[in-house]
């Protein structure tokens, strides 16, 4: 017989609880975390050295404006994930898409805790320079079909393209 709980639960309660725990999920949560790192680091403190963590979030290099929410606090490209993940002591299990929009990973403590990459201020800005890229060229793209629709001329442009390619 196994000891299972399954349920939801706040941050606050897992402060509280001592136990620890074989499995935990963060299925589209920790984009929401005001303090990343302090956050994370109280809920791994309940995970078994054994144990698993599995983190579902939306990708933000399948970049769309529905992404956007003012309750998202973290925006995670798959390099920015990682990144995060293996700063909380964390070591890559598997990793991959979840649907277009979002991707996941799973990950075990990594009780090495050999961590080889650059500093955090150099990858971040090398994410942020990335991410403010994507960002121009996506306004830019909005801005040239709002006038292509006004001026309606958005199907011609569009079946132009087509043939050219």
């Amino acid at each position: 017989m196994y000891d299972v709980y399954y349920g939801e639960t706040s941050v606050e309660e897992i402060k509280r609880d001592k136990k620890k725990y074989d499995v935990i999920i963060l299925n589209h949560v920790i984009e929401h975390f005001p303090k990343f790192f302090p956050t994370m680091s109280s809920i791994l403190q309940h995970m078994n050295e054994s144990g698993v963590l599995y983190a579902g979030v939306p990708n933000i290099d399948n970049y769309s404006m529905g992404q956007f929410q003012n309750a998202h606090v973290y925006y995670f490209s798959p390099r920015s994930f990682r990144y995060y993940m293996e700063k909380c002591g964390l070591k890559e299990l598997d990793f991959g898409a979840a649907k277009r929009t979002h991707m996941y990973g799973i990950y075990e403590p990594n009780l090495t805790k050999k961590i080889g990459r650059k500093s955090l201020s150099q990858s971040l800005g090398e994410e942020y320079r990335l991410m403010l890229s994507k960002h121009r060229r996506l306004i830019m793209r909005n801005a040239v079909i709002t006038i292509l629709n006004k001026l309606r001329l958005k199907n011609a442009v569009k079946s132009v393209y087509k043939a050219c390619t």
